[in-house]
C-alpha cells in the first residue's frame, strides 16, 4: 500500500524551511538533537513551510515512514502539543494548529447557558479553542425567549466584528432580517443545531444533526423490537412555527424508509399535534390512540413525550408492555419520565469536535456548508430494555 501523500511530506526537508531554535533541546555531550526532537522539527518545518497542513497522519504511519518505534513518534507529537503547534481530537488525532497567530482570532459565540443540555458541548468546544490559546466571548441567549432577545444579541456580536460568530439557536428563531443586515459585520458564521430549517442564510456553515438517520434507527429498533403499529409525531407543515422545518419532513422520510425496507407490514401513522396549545396537543395525541391504537410512538422531541405519559396513563396502557416510546434530543427528559424513555441523541461530541475543526482551518469552506453529526440511539426502559446503547 502506498504511503499516504502527507507522511511523504514529511519525510522531505528543503533547504528553506525554517524553524524556531528555542523549540527544540540537544544532547548536552554531542549537541546533537534526539530522535523524537528530529521529527518534531521535520514536522514543524513542514508545518512553517506549508506543505504539511489539516490531520496529521496516525502514529504508526509516521513511525514506518521514519523508521522509529512508536514511542519515539508519540513523544514527537507530544512535544509538538505542549508547543501548541499541533492540537489532538479525540478518538480523531492530531491536526496541525492555524498558521496565524490564533490569540488574535476572534470568536464569538451566542449560546444558552442552560448547562442541561449544551454543557457538555460547550465545555468541550472550549477546551479546544483553549488549546489554540482563543478565548471566545460567550453572548447569552436565554433559553425559553431569546426570539424576543436576537436581534440585540445579533446585534451586540457586530460591535466587535468578530473572524468567527458562532451560534446554537434553532434555526427558526434567528430573525433573518437582522442577520442579513449586520452579515457583513462577520467574517464567517456558523451555526450549531439540531434543527435544519427551510430558506437557511446561503453565506453561512452549519453542523446540523441527520434527522433522516436518527428516525431510520427509531423506526428500525421498534419494528425489532416487534412493533408493527407506530405513531409517528412530528410538527404541522401548516404551522407558522414549524412549517418550514425540513428537519421534521426528513425525519419522517427516515421513519418511512425504515418501514417500507424492513419487509414487514408495518401500519404507520403520522400525526401533528399543536404543542403551543398543550390541551390541544394532548387531545390530538389521545384521539389517535384511541384511532390507531400502536403499540409504539417515535416523537420529534423527548418533551413531547414526557407531555404525553399522563395521557397513556389515562387509557390504562403500559410501557413498554403495551406501547414502547423513542423520542429526540436525549435531554434531561428522557430520564426524569418512569420509565426512562429511548432517545436519538444529536451527538453533541462529534459537533464539539467539528467545530473546533473548523475554526482551525485557515480557509471558510465553500458556501453554503451542511455538515451532519450522526445520531446514536440509546436504548433505555421505554423500549423494552435498558442501558443498552447502539
Amino acid at each position: 500500500m502506498p504511503e499516504p501523500q502527507l507522511t511523504k511530506m514529511l519525510s522531505i526537508r528543503t533547504a528553506n524551511q525554517t524553524s524556531s531554535p528555542s523549540a527544540y533541546s540537544t544532547d548536552k555531550e554531542n549537541h546533537s538533537t534526539t530522535k523524537y526532537e528530529t521529527l518534531a522539527k521535520e514536522i514543524h518545518d513542514g508545518i512553517l513551510s506549508g506543505k504539511i497542513t489539516g490531520k496529521l497522519p496516525g502514529v504508526r504511519e509516521l513511525s514506518r515512514a521514519h523508521g522509529l518505534n512508536h514511542k519515539t513518534v508519540k513523544k514527537s507529537l507530544d512535544l509538538l502539543q505542549e508547543q501548541g503547534i499541533v492540537y489532538s481530537v479525540r478518538g480523531r488525532g492530531m491536526y496541525v494548529s492555524s498558521s496565524r497567530d490564533s490569540q488574535n482570532i476572534k470568536i464569538t459565540l451566542l449560546m444558552m447557558t442552560s448547562g442541561d443540555v449544551y454543557g457538555a458541548m460547550y465545555t468541550r468546544i472550549f477546551t479546544g479553542l483553549a488549546k489554540m490559546k482563543i478565548k471566545p466571548r460567550v453572548i447569552d441567549i436565554l433559553s425559553y425567549e431569546y426570539r424576543q432577545h436576537m436581534i440585540a444579541r445579533l446585534s451586540e456580536a457586530a460591535v466587535d466584528k468578530p473572524d468567527i460568530l458562532i451560534v446554537q439557536a434553532h434555526c427558526s428563531d434567528i430573525h433573518y432580517p437582522t442577520f442579513r443586515k449586520l452579515r457583513a459585520s462577520f467574517k464567517r458564521v456558523l451555526f450549531i443545531e439540531a434543527f435544519e430549517f427551510g430558506g437557511l442564510p446561503k453565506d453561512s456553515e452549519y453542523i446540523l444533526a441527520d434527522y433522516y438517520r436518527g428516525a431510520f434507527l427509531a423506526a428500525e429498533h421498534l419494528i425489532a423490537q416487534g412493533c408493527r403499529k407506530i405513531l409517528f409525531l412530528r410538527a404541522d407543515p401548516k404551522n407558522p412555527q414549524y412549517g418550514k422545518f425540513v428537519t421534521h419532513a426528513d425525519a419522517e422520510k427516515g421513519f418511512m424508509t425504515a418501514a417500507k425496507e424492513s419487509g414487514k407490514k408495518i401500519h404507520t401513522s403520522v400525526v401533528m399535534p399543536d404543542f403551543h396549545d398543550i390541551h390541544s396537543a394532548l387531545g390530538t395525541i389521545k384521539n389517535a390512540f384511541v384511532t390507531h391504537r400502536p403499540d409504539a410512538v417515535v416523537a420529534m422531541a423527548d418533551y413531547w413525550l414526557y407531555l404525553m405519559y399522563p395521557v397513556i396513563s389515562s387509557l390504562k396502557l403500559r410501557i413498554p408492555q403495551d406501547i414502547k416510546t423513542v423520542g429526540f434530543y436525549d435531554t434531561p427528559w428522557s430520564t426524569a419520565a418512569c420509565p426512562e424513555f429511548s432517545s436519538i441523541s444529536i451527538n453533541e461530541t462529534h459537533i464539539a469536535d467539528k467545530v473546533v475543526e473548523l475554526v482551525n482551518n485557515n480557509a471558510a469552506p465553500s458556501l453554503p456548508c451542511r455538515m451532519y453529526a450522526e445520531p446514536a440511539l440509546i436504548v433505555r426502559a421505554s423500549s423494552g430494555s435498558h442501558g443498552l446503547k447502539i
